[in-house]
């Protein structure tokens, strides 16, 4: 993030499970991704991604 941005700046994170532990496969321990969004002028805008296996 640039360094203008507020101190009380807030983000927001929604995870989304898209395989459940052994949904895919007996042994596969699910995939789940991650969305980052911060609200800059009353909107939200993406601030990004991350994907656990």
């Amino acid at each position: 993030m640039p360094k203008d941005y507020p101190k009380d700046l807030k983000l927001y994170e929604v995870w989304v499970e898209t395989y459940y532990p052994g949904e895919f496969s007996k042994v596969h321990k699910g995939t789940s991704h991650s969305f980052r969004f911060v609200k800059v002028g009353g909107k939200f805008r993406f601030y990004g991604l991350t994907s656990i296996p």
